[in-house]
């Protein structure tokens, strides 16, 4: 079963009665994370790792009267092959969301890599003529802001006290040195004046623990960050950025 499986079956009964059942077939990544609701939905695309169960905080804060939908990765449980493209996933989600909503207005939204997506989404759907009514990049960067030039070692070693009191208190030393060691290996890479050379997601976490299918995704999902070029779109966006990280 899918992690996503959860919302839609959160107690064993209901999880009994999806295996019996059968999942929706009709969808290959729309996920409903709270489907009740007035409101116009929403629709978040998921982060690199592909996964939207990182959004039902947010979808609780939203309220009990919004209803939210999440794109989620195809590729997590290995029976597919994952996207390559930003493009190929926007195409593969506007045709999910129009299936889902047909008439809109339609209200979407992207979190890290899916903020890159979703702009592709606002910029298909406008060519047909769809125009959205509200997008939303979250916590993403903007090409030109990729990791390039001098400042990148600077800002590695303001990080090095978080890392500190938060990441390595709580990892074994060996996990402690393996962190540090990619950190430093980025930033020789990116801030030392080889921004050109190849960069997995392997050089900003530790994948290797995840399953084969997972980190497929990861490595598909950060390759197509780091490729993708916007195009332009004509409508407003809403840029939303934290202003701490926990």
């Amino acid at each position: 079963l899918d992690l996503s499986t959860l919302f839609t079956a959160p107690t064993v009964r209901a999880l009994a009665k999806h295996i019996r059942d059968g999942a929706d077939a009709r969808y290959r990544t729309l996920t409903p994370i709270h489907a009740e609701g007035a409101r116009v939905p929403f629709y978040c695309v998921h982060g690199v790792g592909g996964e939207v169960l990182t959004f039902m905080e947010l979808a609780r804060a939203l309220g009990a009267d919004q209803p939210f939908f999440g794109f989620r990765a195809i590729g997590h449980a290995g029976r597919e092959t994952p996207l390559a493209t930003v493009r190929e996933q926007a195409e593969v989600y506007v045709r999910e969301l129009l299936e889902h909503d047909p008439d809109g207005p339609h209200l979407i939204g992207g979190y890290s890599h899916g903020a890159r997506v979703v702009f592709e989404m606002a910029r298909i759907l406008e060519q047909q003529g769809r125009r959205p009514a509200f997008v939303a990049l979250i916590d993403s960067w903007a090409s030109d802001q990729l990791p390039r030039g001098g400042s990148w070692p600077a800002r590695f070693a303001l990080n090095v006290p978080r890392w500190v009191w938060h990441d390595l208190r709580l990892s074994t030393r060996r996990e402690n040195i393996d962190r540090v060691r990619r950190g430093l290996s980025w930033v020789t890479r990116l801030g030392g004046g080889r921004g050109d050379s190849p960069v997995g997601v392997g050089d900003h976490m530790d994948v290797r623990a995840l399953p084969d299918s997972v980190r497929a995704v990861y490595e598909a999902n950060f390759q197509a960050f780091r490729q993708y070029q916007p195009g332009p779109y004509s409508g407003p966006v809403t840029v939303i950025r934290a202003t701490a990280q926990p």
